[in-house]
């Protein structure tokens, strides 16, 4: 049976607070529910093992991109890689597959007073993550978890003839 939005998902959050957050889901009005359990089950096991350590330590952080339905997905402007955007959690293609091939979930954070840097290092430290992105200290930070974490870090960096960003191992 699948939870309503506004049951929780752990101690501080409820699942809308993962599934209806964003600019483009509020300002667009997009139907962003997960369609499959496991994704609720994700998002959950995030809040838990993430979000919910976060804000014991320091503040609620503030999610700015949380989970990407397929309705949001087709809005979201390039480049971004379903295949491996755990945002996805275990939503299934057209072709009834997986979206997101690594399995898990997905958020991009602020924490008010806290930088993203100190905020990635206090993760890094403390927490059993998957993946975590850092593109910047005055910019939002994307962390995952799923069952098999990598603890991986990465700076994104823009390649100034291409515009495109690529990942380099984040050094702590």
């Amino acid at each position: 049976m699948f939870p309503c939005l506004e049951d929780s998902c752990s101690q501080h959050f409820k699942f809308v607070d993962l599934i209806v957050c964003g600019e483009t889901v509020i300002r667009n009005n997009i139907d962003n529910k997960p369609l499959q359990l496991d994704s609720y089950d994700a998002l959950s096991d995030l809040a838990v093992n993430i979000l919910d350590p976060i804000t014991a330590n320091f503040l609620r952080p503030t999610i700015t991109y949380g989970f990407a339905s397929a309705n949001l997905i087709k809005l979201k402007p390039k480049p971004t890689t379903p295949s491996i955007d755990q945002h996805c959690a275990y939503e299934l293609n057209t072709r009834g597959k997986l979206i997101n091939k690594r399995g898990g979930a997905a958020v991009d954070i602020r924490v008010d007073g806290l930088d993203a840097l100190s905020c990635a290092k206090w993760i890094r430290s403390n927490l059993t993550f998957d993946r975590l992105y850092f593109y910047g200290k005055d910019s939002s930070l994307h962390i995952s978890y799923n069952q098999h974490n990598s603890g991986l870090a990465y700076q994104l960096l823009r390649n100034p003839q291409t515009g495109r960003l690529y990942p380099k191992v984040l050094k702590l």
